[in-house]
């Protein structure tokens, strides 16, 4: 009776473990995939333990065994591009996965300038989306998650064809690299999306790897003598993070108060200038809905008459009021909030303008500083307009508190572990990479860390050293008039600096940027670039591929001569207008804006404040004003000949 009864409890446990390991492949592989031409390509998953797997793929047939614990692993010949076909995966029951193709594998990563998708916004965004029919370029999006250690598997994500109706979701520089790709080899294209907006370099960087690195080496030490579960904290970050979002779409408590009439109390209102910026407001990292106000007095002439108010560009999302009625509201901080006024509304004397903005993470703001916003009639009888410059009041107490949670994507390797890692090995053709906003206060940190990471990647991935291709920082905000140290220039050093690295390639984006937005919408360049450079790097095109690159530098006299590479067929500045973006310093260390004057492949550089020069920068700030190009229309990457202690050292 014992016996029954062991027998009975035994197959009840044995059947579900069964079951539980029945053959499953990771979730990398689903239809509609691309797998990399030209290597032996790696195939996985788990099955019951000591079972023979067997994979078909056209005429390829490989089989291996599943090791104790159920894994196995088995490779595909090399194959050329080709498909579409059916892939069969065999062992206690069958897999077919349908429509893949052989073609080109790149994983694009890194944040928010390369999660930024299609949908977001690019220039001509619709007859972009309209156009994007390219069944053979297909996408896996991969979940955001983080994890203290590194994950097998990741919690989600298919391959889906690119069409109008999915582009969409697809990254907008990964979407033109892609295209131009698939255009210009004739081959599938896959894109495996591995980002998330705001993140540092060593998120994306493994521990162990960190631990070489003496920034790190705490870091690491506290990580591994945790025992935090980091998915799950995050997930109670995400449940916050929803929450927020809630209350974004929900409250109207300061709506419901009245807070944009006429007859609202605001003597107590903080004030603040135009333009508005949460920073200045002292209200750093704030979340929340900001009410502002502003009266204006209009003259008789323009009384009952219909207006135009023009505020600037505004984050993140507003809503406006003239006197009391609503008169627009806009989601995209891209957009210029102009709004029409009906002559009804406006009176002589005293008006007012009442505008409710969200600010998220402390970036919520109206306008910038070389904004001019104004109010002026829409009547062609009438010419008078109002400026909006000058004094606002503010308020951010009569809205519902945004709960804000602790988020764990910024934790050394929270992303690697997470995002990275369950990739390994799929076979890739290599790497595109758009981060470094977040590392730009600890640029000269970033001399290491980044190719540290590119190394780390590497050599888990076990394909040698693949093509690693990433984008310099764009130019954004205001320029300055003096030449001025700068943690962007120096993080964009750091960038120039890691083209040192094997297969690697810069796409250089300093006049694709926008002054007013660190998410510039001109993506297609960027892409396009990117693209240049993997045919270099990666497919061995014998041509110019980057735009002038810092060499050397020779002291003549009074004047510095700076030699290049990738000079191509030779320099120019934009439209042929005369060398612009170069200073000059003598022992002293003082930058004066200098003059330069192209001579063959080299610019000359001299200035009459500088009698004894020792060294020159190009293109140093945030924003620089600068125009050297080569003849093939690709511009120089900023640079400095001096290696004078900058402000993130």
């Amino acid at each position: 009776m014992n016996k029954i009864v062991y027998i009975i409890i035994t197959v009840f446990l044995i059947v579900p473990l069964q079951q539980s390991m029945a053959l499953n492949l990771v979730r990398l592989f689903t239809d509609n995939m691309v797998l990399q031409q030209g290597i032996e390509v790696p195939v996985w998953g788990t099955t019951i333990p000591n079972t023979e797997v067997t994979i078909q793929l056209g005429e390829h047939r490989v089989s291996t065994v599943s090791d104790l614990s159920g894994k196995w692993i088995a490779r595909l010949p090399k194959m050329g591009a080709a498909g579409p076909f059916d892939m069969m995966i065999t062992a206690d029951e069958t897999i077919i996965l349908k429509n893949v193709m052989i073609g080109e594998v790149w994983l694009a990563s890194g944040q928010s300038n390369m999660e930024w998708s299609m949908k977001s916004g690019v220039i001509n965004t619709e007859q972009e989306i309209a156009a994007a029919n390219y069944p053979d370029i297909r996408f896996f999006q991969v979940p955001k998650n983080v994890n203290r250690m590194p994950k097998h598997e990741i919690n989600g994500g298919e391959w889906i064809p690119c069409s109008p109706s999915t582009v969409g979701n697809m990254s907008a520089v990964a979407y033109f690299f892609a295209m131009d790709l698939w255009q210009q080899q004739n081959v599938a294209v896959g894109i495996i999306q591995s980002f998330w907006g705001g993140t540092v370099c060593e998120a994306w960087t493994s521990q162990e790897m960190l631990a070489n690195l003496e920034d790190f080496v705490g870091s690491v030490k506290e990580i591994r003598e945790s025992d935090d579960d980091w998915e799950a904290l995050q997930k109670k970050a995400n449940q916050l993070a929803e929450a927020r979002s809630e209350i974004e779409r929900t409250s109207r408590m300061g709506i419901e108060k009245g807070v944009y009439k006429i007859d609202f109390n605001d003597t107590d209102w903080t004030k603040t200038q135009y333009p508005i910026n949460m920073w200045h407001m002292g209200l750093n990292w704030y979340w929340g809905f900001v009410w502002l106000r502003k009266w204006i007095d209009i003259p008789a002439e323009m009384a009952g008459k219909p207006a135009m108010i023009n505020l600037g560009k505004i984050a993140f999302e507003d809503i406006t009021w003239f006197n009391g009625v609503k008169i627009g509201s806009d989601t995209d901080q891209g957009n210029p909030r102009e709004y029409e006024i009906p002559g009804k509304l406006v009176k002589e004397g005293k008006n007012l303008i009442a505008v409710r903005i969200l600010s998220r993470y402390g970036a919520g703001k109206i306008g910038t500083a070389s904004a001019a916003p104004h109010l002026h009639s829409t009547d062609s009888s009438i010419n008078s307009t109002i400026s909006l410059g000058g004094e606002w009041l503010y308020n951010e107490k009569y809205e519902s508190e945004f709960p804000l949670g602790t988020e764990y994507q910024n934790r050394p390797s929270a992303l690697y572990n997470a995002m990275i890692s369950p990739l390994i090995p799929y076979g890739i053709k290599g790497v595109i990479w758009y981060q470094g906003e977040s590392n730009a206060d600890r640029a000269f940190q970033y001399r290491s860390l980044f190719p540290a990471m590119i190394n780390d990647w590497r050599a888990r991935w076990n394909q040698g050293d693949f093509p690693f291709l990433f984008v310099q920082l764009a130019n954004y905000e205001q320029r300055n008039s003096e030449p001025v140290e700068s943690d962007w220039a120096e993080l964009r050093e750091a960038q120039l600096m890691t083209l040192k690295l094997p297969n690697t390639g810069m796409a250089v984006s300093i006049d694709v940027g926008d002054a007013e937005d660190i998410h510039p919408r001109n993506k297609k360049p960027v892409g396009q670039r990117l693209y240049l450079a993997a045919r270099k790097v990666a497919y061995y095109e014998n041509i110019v591929y980057s735009g002038p690159l810092y060499h050397n530098f020779r002291v003549e006299n009074d004047a510095i001569r700076i030699f290049f590479t990738n000079a191509g067929k030779g320099l120019k500045g934009v439209n042929n207008e005369p060398v612009k973006g170069f200073s000059i310093a003598g022992l002293d260390k003082k930058f004066y804006w200098a003059n330069a004057e192209i001579q063959g492949n080299t610019v000359v550089v001299k200035s009459p404040m500088v009698s004894s020069p020792v060294a020159v920068r190009y293109a140093w700030g945030k924003n620089p004003n600068c125009n050297l190009y080569n003849k093939e229309g690709l511009p120089a990457s900023p640079f400095r000949t001096d290696s004078w202690k900058g402000i993130t050292k």
